[in-house]
């Protein structure tokens, strides 16, 4: 069975193959073979040692170095008896999977069961599900179905795509995804709603003017809606309610309204790619640090054209959104005992504007008999305030959700507001107070 479809050769060495395009998981192919079955070098296959995202490493080195011509699949490593005859047809039986595609090496031998060699055997590949390999689909494919997630290191990762049916799949070619997002670098939003608003009020007032454009997307607490046209003689929108999959909700005037940004990512597929084993690990990564994403949603073309999309919504969360952060901390230390003390810390600049995390702080001792109270500041302004209770060693955490983004060149400081220490007692030492990006 062949478990990666057939791919263009993009990256190539005496001993690698790759395609940049690929999404494969670390070593997922490692110990599986790799055969070129087209262009230079065709014919030849080797052990996979290891894999990156893009890159298969092999063994020994190829004979013929393969080139942007050459394509290639990935197979499992070892053969399968299919069947024995002594004339044509052969009839054996594989697995029914649809859209896979099966490689046959048809041997002869001779009446002492000798068998000749692999390597001038032929060698055929057959998909499966009476379509030929070069066969095409009927109509536009399904609507598809996906995930997003993020770990939260500035990276997008796109997955789970699939269909219910996988009925004119056969020929996709890319999935176009276009994302809905707030930046959290531009925060908080300038407008609010000037009244409330009924779950079924379909008329929005804003405080002040807004910029979205007719089918643009806002969001307000956890919904989703779309602007259908623009208020005249008054600020607001006309708004269809509770879009791609969010719930419509009442909201009280003031509520924050964020007109969401968008941004188009296109995914490549290659021929038969789905049903294949490699499309169910499969993932896309994307580059989008300090968003927050609010929706998105997914078309497919095949050779017949583009799919209906598919929408999600992911403002139902407690921080109303996926958030994709960019990663990396700050720290602020002070060492020894602590006291009562502005500016305890050298100031540290940030080095390009960033949303937070969280921030906390830790101690090496714990206070013994009063808490420490510390104040981070920006540019000498208060930004949040921590607690370290008695006896522990770590601090409330506060969430950087709805805190203003750190800006390019501000100033972090920290203050140690209130310690206690008698005869009896310390007030804690060696601190560490962490901003997470």
């Amino acid at each position: 069975m062949e478990l990666q479809p057939e791919s263009t050769v993009t990256v190539h060495s005496a001993t690698s193959v790759g395609n940049s395009t690929l999404q494969m998981l670390p070593n997922e192919y490692r110990g599986k073979l790799v055969r070129i079955i087209s262009g230079k070098g065709v014919g030849q296959e080797r052990l996979i040692l290891s894999t990156s995202s893009t890159v298969l490493t092999i063994g020994l080195p190829w004979d013929v170095e393969p080139d942007a011509a050459s394509t290639f699949v990935v197979s499992e490593a070892g053969w399968q008896f299919g069947a024995l005859g002594q004339s044509s047809p052969v009839v054996f039986a594989v697995p029914n999977r649809r859209y896979a595609t099966v490689q046959i090496s048809g041997r002869a031998a001779n009446v002492h069961d000798r068998e000749s060699s692999y390597e001038l055997s032929p060698l055929t590949r057959y998909e499966i599900g009476g379509a030929g390999a070069g066969a095409g689909d009927g109509d536009v494919a399904g609507t598809p179905i996906f995930a997003v997630s993020s770990s939260g290191q500035g990276i997008l990762e796109i997955a789970g795509v699939g269909f219910e049916d996988l009925a004119n799949t056969n020929t996709i070619t890319a999935a176009s995804v276009t994302i809905h997002y707030v930046d959290e670098t531009n925060q908080p939003p300038a407008n609010t709603l000037a009244a409330a608003m009924d779950e079924s009020s379909t008329v929005l007032n804003l405080a002040v003017a807004g910029n979205a454009a007719v089918g643009s997307l806002l969001q307000v607490d956890h919904e989703v809606m779309v602007v259908e046209s623009v208020q005249t003689g008054s600020p607001g929108y006309v708004v269809q309610r509770g879009a791609y999959g969010s719930t419509a909700a009442a909201h009280d005037p003031q509520t924050l309204l964020y007109e969401l940004q968008r941004k188009l990512f296109v995914m490549p597929f290659v021929k038969g790619f789905f049903g294949s084993p490699a499309s169910g690990s499969y993932s896309y990564p994307v580059s989008l640090p300090d968003a927050r994403i609010a929706a998105a949603e997914m078309y497919v073309t095949n050779s017949r054209g583009n799919s209906a999309p598919g929408f999600a919504s992911y403002t139902s969360t407690v921080q109303s959104g996926i958030r994709t952060l960019s990663g990396g901390q700050l720290s602020l230390q002070v060492e020894g005992y602590l006291a009562i003390q502005t500016d305890a810390v050298p100031a540290v600049t940030v080095d390009n504007t960033h949303s937070v995390r969280d921030i906390f702080a830790k101690v090496g001792n714990a206070p013994t008999m009063f808490p420490v109270q510390l104040r981070l500041k920006v540019d000498s302004a208060p930004y949040c305030d921590l607690t370290i209770a008695v006896g522990q060693t770590t601090s409330n955490i506060v969430d950087g959700f709805g805190l203003k983004p750190l800006p390019a060149g501000a100033q972090l400081g920290l203050d140690v507001i209130s310690v206690g220490q008698t005869a009896d007692s310390t007030p804690g030492s060696d601190l560490t107070v962490t901003v997470r990006l």
